[in-house]
């Protein structure tokens, strides 16, 4: 349900007036001017998963790390994306990539080539350079209507998941394309949903551990009802097919990240809505854990209520640190090895809605505050690991909604 959760608090904080409209200008750079407060350990550079270099020190030519924004007031057409360098003043700059992206965008790294996966509307995915000032390198459809959700990088393909393949009778729930945009191959993941009569695979975030790719599926309904459990499909990247399917104990998927030093997954999930009110009682929410040696769920370990509220996106530290947002508004942290929460309110929102959280790789988190429409901070909070203290917030230009890190060869 991540899109149409995404979509019931968009719509209604619109009709509230939260989100002022604000168009994509010039290229602009901007220095911040609040002393940060020092950070934890550079050793707190998030999960595996995480896609930037964590460590530039032993490169031939040394690396700047960027924190690098989408923003967008979603209903403007276009957004936009900013560059924050992780120094001293943290110096921004606004409108790097042209042409800019959609209204509604999620963004990933991989090999500090940056992909931002233009979702509902847009339906497209921009392949960007960041070694060759954002230049776009590529641009392609996923097929209209189709909604992608994620992509990864991988035997010199790229894989995409799409939210609604339903709409499009010549495209699949997986889509593997060439890095230059052609599509080599489609697969289509409904037979490993529920056969309930309706049967959308609703495939979301990735995963990848050694050779095999995990995909979630939240197969939900047509009107985006959790009404069975959702699953995680095993690709083989080594033969491009379906490995296995594994049923997850929970409800709703939305966030999928491998849990350092191990070959366990973690699986936060959403659970269900009744009249658009989350079921804090029922038994299918929280974070869900998969053991990848033995390809099967191991439960789920944390319960939503354990966290008092539904749970967005996660991000993992290390094997006894992680963070997730917790009703959209506010962000937890939790141990994922001995499965308890460690606070429960790190940072809340003074407005209604947390997108996403990133690690730098630097000691820090980096938080999307979107504020509250009524003169509150927007931009990227810098939140220090070490204590959770906030070291400030960055103005990056429309409220922020996806970050990605990304390491640059500083220019001598």
């Amino acid at each position: 349900m991540k899109k149409s959760l995404s979509v019931l608090l968009i719509t209604a904080l619109i009709g509230l007036g939260w989100f002022p409209l604000q168009g994509c200008g010039d290229i602009a750079v901007k220095t911040n001017t609040f002393e940060p407060e020092p950070s934890g350990s550079d050793d707190d550079s998030g999960d595996e998963n995480s896609e930037a270099s964590e460590d530039s020190g032993g490169s031939a030519t040394p690396q700047q790390r960027y924190a690098v924004v989408f923003g967008s007031n979603f209903l403007d057409p276009i957004g936009s994306i900013a560059t924050v360098a992780i120094k001293d003043d943290y110096p921004v700059q606004q409108n790097v990539v042209a042409p800019p992206p959609g209204s509604d965008a999620v963004l990933k790294v991989f090999d500090n080539t940056l992909y931002v996966v233009n979702r509902f509307g847009a339906d497209n995915i921009q392949v960007v350079s960041s070694g060759n000032n954002f230049a776009t390198q590529a641009q392609f459809s996923t097929g209209a209507g189709t909604n992608p959700q994620d992509i990864l990088s991988a035997n010199g393909l790229l894989y995409v998941t799409v939210l609604d393949a339903q709409n499009n009778p010549d495209r699949e729930d997986l889509q593997i394309f060439t890095n230059a945009g052609t599509l080599v191959q489609q697969v289509d993941l409904t037979p490993y949903t529920t056969d309930d009569g309706e049967r959308l695979a609703r495939a979301s975030q990735m995963a990848l551990v050694g050779s095999h790719l995990y995909i979630l599926l939240q197969d939900l309904s047509g009107a985006f009802a959790a009404d069975t459990n959702g699953k995680v499909v095993v690709f083989d990247l080594s033969t491009n097919t379906v490995l296995n399917v594994i049923q997850l104990e929970g409800r709703n998927p939305y966030a999928i990240k491998r849990l350092p030093g191990s070959s366990q997954l973690l699986v936060a999930n959403t659970g269900v809505f009744v009249n658009f009110v989350h079921d804090l009682a029922g038994p299918d929410g929280g974070i869900e854990v998969i053991d990848t040696d033995t390809q099967q769920s191991l439960g789920i370990m944390m319960t939503d209520d354990d966290f008092g509220g539904y749970l967005g996106d996660i991000e993992i530290i290390n094997s006894s640190l992680a963070y997730a947002i917790v009703e959209s508004n506010r962000v937890a942290s939790f141990n994922p090895n001995s499965n308890t929460i460690l606070n429960a309110n790190v940072y809340a929102t003074p407005g209604f809605y947390l997108p996403d959280i990133h690690a730098d790789g630097k000691g820090h988190l980096l938080i999307t505050e979107r504020g509250d429409g009524a003169g509150s901070p927007v931009g990227l909070v810098l939140m220090n690991i070490g204590d959770n203290s906030i070291a400030g917030t960055i103005e990056t230009g429309p409220p922020p909604a996806s970050i990605a890190t990304v390491d640059i060869p500083i220019q001598e």
